[in-house]
């Protein structure tokens, strides 16, 4: 993952900014990791969501140009330690096969992991 985007993604993780969401990049909730990562990329190259929460045609994938931007692995699949658990960022924010992780957490193990 590249540096610059990496620290933008931990920073906005922790600013309290976004409210965390699950299974969907966007919901009127809110965000999850994967979707705060998606903003970010809209922020920056002026790319707008669509009304039903899809970010470039996706809902539940990182699109192919936020990965290329970023320097992750196609659709952000990532395998991170939280606790004594390594799986899926999707995972840990969701709580699917472990306990669901707080921002904070997720962004403590992407700074150390990635």
């Amino acid at each position: 993952m590249k540096p610059e985007i990496k620290a933008k993604w931990v920073k906005a993780l922790r600013s309290g900014e976004y409210e965390q969401a699950k299974k969907y990049l966007r919901t009127p909730d809110g965000f999850c990791c994967l979707g705060v990562l998606c903003d970010l990329h809209a922020k920056e190259t002026g790319n707008k969501w669509s009304e039903d929460g899809a970010y470039l045609d996706d809902k539940t994938h990182v699109p192919q140009l936020v990965c290329d931007w970023s320097g992750l692995v196609r659709g952000g699949s990532i395998e991170i330690v939280v606790g004594k658990n390594k799986t899926w960022l999707t995972d840990h924010n969701d709580g699917l096969n472990t306990t669901p992780r707080t921002f904070k957490e997720i962004a403590d193990a992407i700074e150390a992991q990635l």
